[in-house]
């Protein structure tokens, strides 16, 4: 993958919300940046991938890569993902990651990523997030197998409250999974990649449900609650690579049907079970009997309540009932927390609470926690940051992509991602991502707080 450099952003200098990076903006924001920047004559105020020494890929989805990478001038380290234009176009995301980036600007809630800054550059799109150093919690299953229940109910009651917060906002997630919780250093975990996210009630025919299965041979299948079964499952489930199965899906997406937030509280139910038992309850080697064991609910129960309690039980029942409308959840998140499995949770002190599961990491590059659904490629290790390649012009004329305040020759369409040649017949649409580029500086400054208040709080480091 291609790295690019230096981009200029929108012309927009409002304070007051998160804004794009026209301006002297991180003057504001940190102490440390504010020192680098009287020391430069000329102070860049764009942001652009050449601000960031990209150090290694924490993981690779669907849609694009994320790596560990750090902001050069502060030393600060952030998760970029970076997703190819063309990749983007072909695959008919735009929309996708635009909505992104949108519900990720406006998310304000401990338990939802924190997001930084987007831009992009002739090739790729970034968004800057948060650096999460505990891996997420697919990576924790497939370390420990399966949690007990006191654990998996603090992870479940956190994700309750991230769901809240975002139906309340009118967002459904819509690809809830353990790779989507992210593990913080503190042991907390945040809900991200909003890529198939959506806004409101939704009639779709979207096809999330992963490869196609038309060519698939199913054989004979034989649901089971054996102990053993399952922990043979479990195993295998540990050295698979693949990633796209529909195990967490809602039969309403499966079925292109028109669904709504109760889509979100299915996936809450098949991730409780998976914490607990240690595999989805639909999971299956093809798709198309997971297909099958979704449609027709065949779930292996585990033996109740030697194995799982009645509380557990009954939550994971009701949220994988078949009818939306009869699912927990229906009415609003307050059901949901009102049921027994959550009896002792403080909701209000949640995120201050103590957790089983610390992480503990050699350094603060270790992504050691990580562990990548997909097979890397050679090509994700090495990381190429070519010079003059830019995107968006709002000051061309102005601004120096190198030495030479005019040495850029910007296209007429430099913004746009050119010939699709390799992709076969050309595009009938072209794409502007012209106001991509964005710079949070609320969430920036909230960063630099925590960074203030942690330095202040602990003497040890105060004190070198």
């Amino acid at each position: 993958m291609q790295l690019c450099g230096q981009i200029d952003d929108m012309n927009n200098t409002d304070q007051l919300h998160p804004i794009d990076e026209e301006g002297p903006m991180e003057n504001s924001v940190s102490s440390r940046t504010s020192q680098a920047m009287n020391g430069n004559k000329q102070f860049k105020d764009r942001t652009s991938i050449e601000d960031f020494e990209i150090i290694k890929p924490i993981s690779r989805g669907a849609f694009g890569r994320v790596f560990l990478a750090k902001k050069r001038v502060t030393g600060d380290l952030f998760a970029i993902k970076v997703l190819k234009k063309a990749d983007m176009i072909r695959k008919n995301a735009v929309e996708s990651i635009l909505a992104e980036r949108d519900i990720l600007i406006s998310a304000r809630n401990p338990f939802v990523v924190r997001f930084f800054y987007s831009f992009t550059c002739r090739e790729n799109l970034y968004l800057v997030m948060e650096y999460l150093n505990g891996g997420d919690l697919y990576s924790l299953l497939r370390n420990l197998g399966c949690l007990d229940e006191d654990m998996a109910k603090t992870y479940i009651a956190e994700l309750v409250l991230a769901l809240e917060y975002l139906h309340s906002m009118n967002v459904i997630h819509r690809d809830l999974k353990p790779d989507n919780l992210l593990i913080s250093r503190d042991g907390h975990i945040k809900l991200t990649d909003f890529g198939l996210s959506k806004v409101g009630l939704i009639n779709s025919t979207d096809d999330l449900s992963g490869p196609d299965v038309s060519s698939v041979l199913v054989g004979d299948h034989q649901p089971t609650t054996d102990a053993e079964q399952r922990a043979q499952k479990r195993q295998h489930r540990q050295k698979q690579t693949a990633v796209g199965t529909p195990d967490y899906l809602a039969p309403e997406i499966l079925l292109g049907m028109t669904h709504g937030p109760t889509a979100d509280w299915w996936s809450v139910g098949i991730i409780l079970f998976e914490l607990i038992v240690g595999i989805p309850p639909f999971n299956a080697e093809h798709p198309q009997i997971i297909f099958d064991n979704i449609m027709n609910r065949e779930i292996p129960w585990p033996h109740v309540p030697e194995e799982l309690s009645f509380e557990a039980y009954d939550l994971i029942d009701k949220l994988l009932m078949e009818n939306p409308v009869q699912r927990l959840g229906a009415t609003g998140a307050g059901e949901v927390k009102a049921h027994p499995f959550f009896k002792g949770i403080n909701w209000d002190m949640i995120a201050r609470q103590k957790v089983a599961f610390i992480p503990s990491t050699d350094d603060e590059y270790d992504t050691s926690y990580f562990a990548c659904r997909h097979a890397w490629g050679s090509t994700d290790e090495h990381i190429n940051v070519p010079s003059n390649e830019y995107d968006d012009r709002s000051e061309a004329s102005s601004m120096s992509c190198g030495s030479s305040p005019h040495s850029c020759d910007y296209e007429e369409d430099g913004d746009e991602c050119g010939s699709m040649e390799e992709f076969g017949a050309p595009l009938s649409v072209k794409y502007s991502f012209s106001n991509f580029s964005f710079k949070n500086i609320s969430q920036l400054a909230s960063m630099n707080y925590d960074l203030i208040t942690k330095h202040n709080e602990d003497p040890l480091q105060s004190s070198k």
